[in-house]
């Protein structure tokens, strides 16, 4: 993970890296992520959805610098996801998601006025695939996207509680 980082990054593989400092889950990947990156000097921000975004100045050139970038990997390898959300995941795990799915997460969206662009698949592809399933719309109408407040109260997986940490 960072060795793609790294490249990912244009930066040499011989890069010296920080150590871990604990694994982080997706829902907090974010706000995490913001907070390291702002602590080097680039603010970002935290989403419930487990990304960042950038609040400073020239947003098209940020990403550009060898800072910018430099900081991005040393903050994956400080704060790295928690290799036990990473495929392959167990049988288990993958039921467990696959109930989440159908008994909350997408009632929870079409409370809130929004539907999964494709069906949840059958368990058994769902758990041959992996999990390979997209959760929240990500073709919708531009006039009507998500929220932060309905990525809070729908996470896609609660994964504090799925794998009680």
């Amino acid at each position: 993970m960072l060795a793609d980082a790294l490249e990912g990054n244009e930066l040499p593989a011989e890069t010296p890296l920080p150590k871990l400092v604990r694994w982080v889950l997706p829902e907090e990947s974010g706000y995490v992520f913001a907070e390291c990156m702002t602590k080097e000097g680039i603010h970002l921000v935290g989403e419930p959805n487990g990304s960042s975004r950038y609040v400073g100045k020239n947003s098209s050139e940020w990403q550009k610098a060898k800072k910018t970038r430099l900081a991005v990997v040393q903050c994956v390898a400080r704060y790295s996801s928690d290799p036990r959300v990473d495929p392959p995941r167990t049988p288990s795990t993958l039921e467990a998601m696959w109930f989440y799915y159908r008994d909350y997460g997408i009632p929870c969206l079409r409370e809130r006025g929004f539907e999964p662009d494709s069906p949840l698949p059958p368990l058994a592809d769902y758990a041959a695939s992996q999990g390979d399933w997209t959760f929240y719309p990500v073709g919708e109408n531009p006039d009507r996207r998500l929220r932060v407040d309905d990525f809070r109260v729908c996470p896609e997986v609660p994964w504090k509680v799925l794998l009680n940490p």
